[in-house]
């Protein structure tokens, strides 16, 4: 069956509310399959992602309001206990209230309310739910033969329920191109998932998925992350500004180019070497600001990772604060060299560095090296945690947004790197304190 037949959007979609309205999102679930819940609401329509609205719950019921979305189609996510919750609520209500009941079948989030149209977006969610599940747990089972079925099973299912439920056309739509991505996502990850690599397979990701330039190019694609990704991947290789121009030639959609432009241009930035010809890059980058709307912070993301290069002073305008939340500068290491540990309490080989670099700290033979450790984690609570469970000293920094290793164009962790008397960069990437010359190199810094 063509899926393009059922992915015409019509024009008026963005009709449904303006950004003023809110709606009130209220509902209840029943005793026994619901444990400690957390729930949080968002509009699925393209719109900058945030953390959503908290749904406030009491006793049995949950409730809270929401900016309207112009499409009508909301993301309800959380956790129940420690299992996360996610998937789409449609309402095409512009204002008011819509009434929802939360069930858990399987562990797996369902509206048994709410019209048709939730009841097919929950029963293929459901259907995700196992088979997700299967994949990544059970997946090494499946032989090659019987991938491309199981695949093809996502489309089936969203077909199915369109017959099987009384469907608006925006959920027809949107459960197309929600088994349309999973079942390319899933591919994409069969060598992870499966153990067989693509070239090993039978058929090839044109035998299932269609041509993502032309499938995706709808309002309703921007519902889903991956969406974006698929395009930006089918482009052709070359220069940022003639990616940009063939993303332009195939894609209609304002939101869709805007998400994919974002992405060739923060790939644009993150590839970049800072060390050659940064007033080019720089040049290329404002062009495509200018011509294809590109979002103009990445004009100054990209000025601010020009402190990867050897010789930059240190980022000036980072926040760093210690656990106590005072504000720290590396300035007040003036005179001397500076080991610096970049890490996170979720990094596992961060984690098995810090008894070397404590052992580092306790031998070194050269007072002219001061050592810092900076976390890069969001979560305050999580590095506060591992620090004391790690026994760390000494000089223990916080950057919470992870403003300077996009600013240093740090690309993986651990990274450790040297900053000179003068607080300018000597080595952006220093041997790990484990390397067995670590300890010679730091004391010969004179």
């Amino acid at each position: 069956m063509n899926i393009r037949a059922y992915l015409t959007i019509a024009a008026t979609l963005g009709a449904f509310v303006l950004n003023a309205q809110t709606i009130r999102i209220q509902g209840r679930y029943p005793a026994g399959n619901v444990g400690e819940l957390a729930l949080h609401i968002r509009p699925l329509d393209g719109t900058p992602s945030s953390d959503g609205v908290e749904l406030k719950a009491a006793g049995k019921t949950f409730e809270g309001e929401t900016p309207a979305s112009s499409n009508g189609f909301y993301q309800l996510y959380g956790r129940n206990g420690n299992v996360q919750l996610l998937m789409p609520v449609y309402s095409s209500k512009t204002n008011g209230s819509q009434t929802l009941t939360l069930q858990l079948e399987q562990g797996c989030p369902m509206i048994t309310d709410a019209g048709d149209d939730n009841k097919a977006l929950s029963a293929f969610n459901k259907k995700l739910w196992i088979n997700d599940r299967f994949f990544w747990t059970q997946g090494k089972t499946l032989k090659s033969g019987e991938l491309l079925p199981f695949l093809r099973s996502y489309q089936e299912a969203a077909d199915s329920l369109t017959r099987v439920y009384t469907c608006s056309e925006p959920v027809v739509q949107y459960l197309r191109l929600w088994a349309y991505t999973s079942a390319c996502n899933n591919y994409e990850s069969i060598p992870r998932a499966v153990g067989i690599t693509h070239d090993k397979l039978d058929f090839t990701s044109k035998d299932l998925c269609e041509d993502p330039l032309q499938i995706l190019d709808t309002p309703l694609a921007a519902c889903f992350p991956s969406a974006a990704y698929m395009i930006s991947q089918m482009l052709p290789a070359g220069r940022m500004n003639e990616q940009l121009a063939a993303l332009h030639a195939h894609i209609s959609d304002e939101n869709m180019r805007k998400n994919v432009g974002d992405i060739i241009a923060s790939n644009f930035i993150r590839r970049f070497n800072y060390g050659n010809d940064f007033e080019e890059g720089l040049a290329e980058l404002k062009e495509a600001v200018s011509k294809y709307g590109i979002d103009g912070k990445l004009a100054e993301e990209f000025v601010r990772r020009r402190s990867s290069v050897k010789g930059s002073p240190f980022p000036s305008d980072i926040t760093l604060v210690d656990a106590d939340g005072k504000k720290m500068d590396i300035s007040a290491f003036k005179g001397s060299y500076v080991y610096i540990d970049l890490w996170a309490s979720w990094c596992g080989p961060c984690c098995k560095e810090v008894p070397f670099l404590q052992q580092l700290e306790k031998d070194l033979q050269n007072d002219q090296v001061k050592f810092v450790s900076i976390s890069l984690d969001r979560d305050e609570k999580a590095w506060k945690s591992k620090m004391k469970a790690l026994n760390m000293h000494g000089n223990q920094w916080h950057d919470p947004n992870d403003a300077l290793g996009r600013a240093l164009n740090v690309q993986g962790i651990p990274r450790f790197l040297v900053y000179d008397k003068e607080g300018r960069l000597y080595n952006a990437n220093a041997p790990r304190p484990s390397h067995p010359d670590t300890r010679e190199y730091l004391e010969n810094l004179k």
